[in-house]
């Protein structure tokens, strides 16, 4: 018989740092509050929902994270933001196969950005784009 020992974790401390690991060592994934407790719970450690709720807003606040509210749902998404990257500064590519988040700069977007600035009068919030499509790993397995 496999016995399965959960720790619940009560200190804020503790669960910021336990939450902030998780996001900042997948910064390729979105997570939502309930992925990150499911993953908590996978690794050994519960936390109360609403303590994940208000160390991603904590995290938020800070910078540390990303928030993304889904398109057409109330339903938000977290990041980690990879450690000297800031992500208002360049734009995302959602991958709808697998789900991985890529961290893009581009000369090509940089100048389009420019563009839609000066020719339209219309300021991109780089920190919220999101293009979704399909990455280069699953088009190569049969992906759309």
């Amino acid at each position: 018989m496999k016995m399965i020992i959960i720790l619940i974790v009560r200190n804020n401390t503790k669960a910021r740092e336990v939450i902030l690991n998780l996001l900042q060592t997948h910064t390729d994934r979105q997570f939502t509050a309930e992925e990150i407790a499911d993953e908590m719970i996978a690794g050994g450690v519960r936390i109360p929902i609403a303590t994940i709720y208000r160390t991603l807003v904590f995290f938020e606040e800070r910078k540390q994270i990303k928030k993304f509210v889904v398109p057409n749902s109330n339903r938000a998404c977290y990041q980690g933001i990879p450690k000297g990257r800031d992500c208002s500064k360049h734009y995302h590519l959602k991958c709808n196969t697998c789900g991985k988040l890529l961290h893009q700069d581009c000369d090509a977007m940089t100048a389009f950005i420019s563009h839609m600035e000066n020719e339209h009068g219309f300021v991109v919030d780089l920190g919220q784009t999101v293009f979704y499509g399909t990455c280069v790993e699953c088009r190569k397995k049969g992906g759309k």
